[in-house]
């Protein structure tokens, strides 16, 4: 039994020290390389760049005009009051459009 401890142990030192060797060396080169691509402060400023960019783009369209437009449709059918003898008329149809348009400049 102590044997068999003991080659087990054996077995897994050889087996961690294996794993340890495989392990890949990096030069100089690559080191800096890995460096720039993954330092969190040049990452920073970036995304500060974009977002500075965007608020840029933003402002800019702030300055277009706004423009809006509408329409609107009304139909109607049933009795009526003449307004003048104030009589009742019979089922009399009634329609009505509408139409608008509106633009907006903002001072700059």
């Amino acid at each position: 039994m102590k044997h068999f401890f003991q080659a087990g142990l054996l077995f897994f030192a050889l087996l961690s020290s294996a794993t340890l060797c495989a392990q890949k060396q990096w030069t100089l080169a690559e080191c800096i390389q890995y460096a720039r691509e993954n330092n969190l402060s040049v990452k920073q400023q970036t995304l500060n760049i974009s977002q500075v960019q965007n608020q840029l783009e933003q402002s800019k369209w702030a300055l277009a005009p706004s423009l809006s437009a509408s329409s609107g449709y009304n139909f109607s059918w049933g009795r009526s009051v003449n307004q003048q003898d104030l009589t009742i008329i019979e089922n009399q149809l009634s329609q009505s459009g509408s139409f608008s348009l509106g633009a907006q400049r903002y001072p700059l």
